[in-house]
């Protein structure tokens, strides 16, 4: 079962220096930044690899990111990965040219944006990511590492059903590629509705509708989140793909009762 989307994460993407947006930042806790245009300079996708091991509190104050409530009692990983997440929302803020600004996460932990961009952060072990845009308002990312053992087995547990473990399963086996990437892209468009409806919901609410093969991942929606998104709607998010790890995006256009509009 074929997962590659592509050779790596950002085959078409730029590197961005951490002293375009960051003047004078020290190095050393990002590792690399990569952007890629998810349309004609109105959406913007950044990567930026980090070094958890070199997260500090100090750098909070270098980078301008504030530090949320609750943040006395993070431990150091997550630190590392609010950090990371942040400082890619700023490199894809000045891409859209914005200045640099705090985002900080409201009482439902969603980011809050200046106004007239819409985005999402997500981060994995040593990745984090951010999906900026002003013409596409419901817009959501989400990366993650390759499942293994237990995780993957919590993954096909919790977050597919006994049909959609079909449809990724080779020779008796659930592919790891393909379980990461279906439970990715259950998330990203969960951070794309959630901002829009205020109504939590898990991943049964979401069902995979045919094997991920050919670049086509296709969700459907079991339940009524509101008007615009009723059960029967159909979303097809974008994604790439690499032996270490998957991204996923979704970004809808203003007419979102329309449908599906990826960017």
């Amino acid at each position: 079962m074929p997962v590659s989307r592509s050779r790596g994460l950002f085959d078409a993407g730029d590197p961005v220096t951490l002293d375009e947006v960051f003047p004078a930042a020290p190095a050393g806790f990002v590792t690399s930044l990569c952007r890629v245009w998810l349309g004609p300079g109105t959406t913007v996708l950044i990567d930026a690899a980090f070094d958890e091991s070199q997260v500090s509190d100090p750098l909070f104050e270098r980078f301008g990111v504030g530090r949320p409530d609750g943040f006395h009692r993070w431990v150091p990983r997550r630190r590392a990965e609010y950090l990371a997440g942040r400082i890619a929302a700023g490199a894809a803020l000045a891409s859209l040219g914005e200045a640099l600004h705090d985002v900080p996460p409201d009482a439902d932990r969603v980011p809050v944006w200046p106004g007239g961009i819409h985005g999402s952060i997500s981060h994995s072990r040593r990745h984090a990511a951010c999906v900026l845009s002003r013409g596409y308002p419901v817009i959501g990312v989400d990366i993650e590492d390759i499942v293994q053992g237990d995780s993957l087995s919590a993954i096909l547990e919790t977050a597919m059903t006994a049909p959609e473990r079909g449809l990724i399963t080779a020779e008796g086996r659930p592919d790891p590629r393909l379980a990461t990437l279906v439970f990715s892209a259950k998330e990203a468009v969960y951070k794309a509705l959630f901002p829009h409806v205020r109504t939590f919901f898990g991943f049964e609410a979401l069902r995979l509708e045919q094997a991920p093969l050919a670049g086509t991942l296709r969700l459907r929606l079991q339940t009524t989140l509101s008007p615009e998104f009723a059960a029967g709607t159909i979303f097809e998010p974008d994604w790439r793909a690499t032996s270490e790890r998957v991204l996923t995006w979704l970004a809808l256009a203003p007419d979102i009762g329309a449908g599906n509009a990826p960017a």
